[in-house]
């Protein structure tokens, strides 16, 4: 018994370290409200979490999955997406960190 018990404690533990955490990119807020940029909104999050990816601790929740999630709860039609909303939507998506931010041009004239 007690044979078994310390192997499914070193089956446990050698999961988790080798487990990666997984990260979410969320649609960036662009704050400009310009349409013609709004394909930053993902391109900015997707850029960074490849990155990350790269990186090979990370594994990235994908797309279709993170884009299902919100529309099923709505956030699209909320706005922009604030830290709550963002651990809800981590929560939802079995998460590890969320990425979450926003963007906006400042042109000088």
């Amino acid at each position: 018994m007690l044979k078994q018990l310390a192997f499914s404690l070193l089956l446990l533990f050698s999961t988790l370290l080798l487990a990666d955490e997984k990260i979410a990119g969320l649609p960036f807020n662009n704050v400009n409200n310009d349409a013609d940029i709004n394909f930053l909104c993902a391109g900015i999050a997707e850029a960074i979490t490849t990155g990350l990816n790269k990186v090979g601790k990370f594994s990235l929740v994908e797309r279709m999955q993170i884009d299902k999630v919100i529309e099923e709860i709505k956030f699209q039609q909320m706005g922009h997406v604030d830290d709550k909303k963002a651990m809800e939507i981590g929560h939802m998506l079995n998460a590890t960190y969320v990425l979450i931010g926003s963007f906006q041009f400042y042109l000088q004239q």
